[in-house]
C-alpha cells in the first residue's frame, strides 16, 4: 500500500514536471513602458512648414494587459488586448524677432486595441509586430495634434524573454511604433520605448 501511495505521487510530479516543460498555448501579461531616456514620443510636421510651432518631445508612459494564443504554426502567436498611454509634448512657437517665444505644454492620453503578432525565433528571443487602432481621451485643441482622423497605426519590435518552472515568463521588448497612417495627416507621430513585461502561460 505504502508502495503503492508513493508511486502515484511520483507519478503526479512527473505530470506536473512535464506539463511546466510543455510549451504553452496562451498567455496573459501586464506589460510597462516606464518614463525613461529608452522612450520618446516624436510628433512633428511631415513637410517643410513656415510658421509651424516646434514640438519637444518628453518621455512618455504606458501600459497594457494582453492575451496571446499559439495557432496552427509553432511558435507563432496571435493576441489582442487593452493599453493606455499618456504623452507629454511642449510645443514652442515660431520664432519671430518681434514677437516673444512662448511654450505650450500638452498631454495626450490615449487608450489602445493592439493586435499582436509574436513569433519565437529560439527559446528565448522573439519578434514583434501588428497593427494598433488608437483612441484619444484628452482634451487636447485640434490646432496642437491632427489626431482624431488617424486612429490607426502599426508598431514592430525585438524582445527578450526568460521563463520560470511556475509558468511565469519575464519579458524586456524594445519596440517603435507609429500612429497615424493616414495619407492626408500633415504631421507624423512616432514613439519609441522599452516595455517591460510579466506573463503566466497555460
Amino acid at each position: 500500500m505504502k508502495k503503492t501511495g508513493l508511486f502515484i505521487i511520483f507519478l503526479i510530479c512527473t505530470q506536473i514536471s512535464i506539463y511546466a516543460q510543455v510549451p504553452k498555448k496562451n498567455y496573459l501579461t501586464f506589460g510597462f513602458t516606464p518614463p525613461s531616456p529608452f522612450s520618446a514620443a516624436i510628433y512633428s510636421h511631415n513637410s517643410d512648414v513656415y510658421g509651424g510651432g516646434v514640438y519637444e518631445e518628453k518621455p512618455f508612459f504606458s501600459f497594457a494587459f494582453e492575451y496571446m494564443r499559439n495557432y496552427f504554426i509553432p511558435n507563432l502567436y496571435l493576441g489582442s488586448g487593452i493599453a493606455f498611454t499618456q504623452y507629454r509634448f511642449e510645443v514652442k512657437t515660431f520664432f519671430h524677432p518681434e514677437v516673444p517665444e512662448q511654450i505650450y505644454k500638452q498631454k495626450l492620453k490615449i487608450v489602445s486595441i493592439p493586435l499582436n503578432i509574436k513569433y519565437k525565433l529560439s527559446k528565448h528571443f522573439f519578434a514583434t509586430g501588428g497593427g494598433i487602432f488608437n483612441f484619444r481621451l484628452s482634451d487636447v485643441e485640434q490646432g496642437y495634434f491632427d489626431y482624431d482622423n488617424n486612429i490607426f497605426g502599426l508598431h514592430v519590435g525585438l524582445g527578450a524573454e526568460y521563463q520560470f518552472k511556475n509558468n511565469m515568463a519575464v519579458t524586456v521588448n524594445p519596440y517603435a511604433q507609429i500612429n497615424n497612417l493616414s495619407s492626408k495627416r500633415y504631421m507624423d507621430f512616432w514613439q519609441v520605448g522599452l516595455k517591460l513585461s510579466v506573463g503566466y502561460g497555460f
